[in-house]
């Protein structure tokens, strides 16, 4: 795989992962999840979410 397409790859990883963040952001703001139903529902890690609830706790202090 060259530079070009590795590139590409990691683009893609990261758009993923923004959009799986913004979702999760969601699901805990807007519906009230739990970090168990989030990660469950979003097909993400239960650390992934307890990250982003942090994030989101961190910001509204």
């Amino acid at each position: 795989m060259g530079i070009i397409e590795t590139e590409k790859m990691l683009n893609i990883e990261q758009g993923i992962e923004i959009g799986n963040e913004n979702f999760v952001k969601k699901l805990i703001s807007k519906l009230d999840f739990t970090d168990k139903q989030a990660a469950d529902f979003a097909e993400v890690s239960l650390t992934f979410v307890k990250k982003i609830r942090s994030q989101l706790k961190e910001s509204s202090n």
